[in-house]
């Protein structure tokens, strides 16, 4: 058992807070709703090096059972400074020791209405971050869909449009709706994101297609490695890898879409192809 005596009493989810965490044992916070809370910042100091733990689920039951977490690592007499997204329901912070003694551990933990740190905060423009390699236009502007020209002269081009945000499960998420999908890659997202559901239809009914997501913002070919790929005769078929759950994408996603089982195919698929990504970025 870990002795917990708070001696700045404020209020229950801010400190600083001054935790004995035992050596082997893991503190926890009290558990907190994220309906109005979106991020949160926590800043953490320790007698020995310990280990932050930022969990977030869609329930108490999940966030007890399975939740998402996050580690830092907290070193001996180094604060540390943490800013984190909440898209769960419900979120806590836990201090795991591990160092072979007794830690007092500092916690300050502030709750914020926004997803963004307002100390780094990124600028983004028509949902992408604007950056050395994606700056502000000079001249012009682009409206309404893009046409993403293919480097095969012979494939089809592909349009990607941002559709806005949709709410899943209380979470506020952006849709990417790529139009006919070729084996030349196209690039709906050009940013770390979290894919929490992938949507894909055709009309064909004489072949089978594939979609495969890559973890990529250029280059991806038929020999490249997909993140995941989706295999369909005439129809539609979605995967939403259930509530909270997502698949990370650190660079960006990248799309091909071919006539085969394989994703290394080159065949062409129908024209009359559609893929939806659902995902939030990071």
């Amino acid at each position: 058992m870990c002795a917990a005596v708070n001696i700045h009493p404020i209020d229950p989810l801010r400190g600083p807070i001054v935790e004995a965490v035992a050596d082997s044992t893991t503190w926890s916070s009290p558990e907190w709703s994220n309906l109005t809370h979106r991020g949160v910042s926590i800043l953490v100091s320790s007698t020995r090096a310990v280990t932050l733990l930022v969990d977030h689920a869609s329930s108490s039951e999940t966030l007890t059972s399975a939740p998402l977490s996050s580690q830092h690592a907290v070193g001996s007499g180094v604060p540390v400074a943490v800013h984190r997204r909440l898209d769960g329901r419900v979120s806590r912070v836990r201090i795991s020791n591990a160092s072979g003694a007794s830690a007092i551990v500092t916690v300050d933990v502030l709750l914020r209405p926004t997803a963004e740190d307002h100390a780094s905060m990124r600028l983004t423009l028509a949902g992408e971050e604007v950056a050395d390699d994606n700056p502000f236009p000079t001249v012009g502007a682009v409206v309404g869909d893009v046409d993403v020209v293919q480097a095969v002269a012979s494939s089809l081009n592909a349009t990607v449009t941002q559709a806005g945000t949709v709410t899943v499960d209380g979470l506020e998420m952006q849709a990417a709706v790529v139009e006919s999908p070729n084996n030349t890659a196209v690039y709906p997202i050009a940013a770390p994101c979290r894919v929490y559901g992938i949507y894909f239809s055709h009309d064909n009914g004489a072949l089978l297609q594939s979609l495969a997501l890559y973890d990529s913002t250029a280059g991806v070919t038929s020999a490249s490695t997909p993140k995941i790929s989706l295999m369909l005769p005439s129809g539609k078929t979605h995967d939403d890898f259930g509530t909270g759950n997502y698949l990370a994408f650190s660079s960006g996603v990248a799309v091909r879409c071919v006539a085969a089982i394989s994703p290394s195919s080159t065949t062409s698929p129908s024209a009359n192809t559609q893929a939806v990504i659902i995902y939030r970025l990071v």
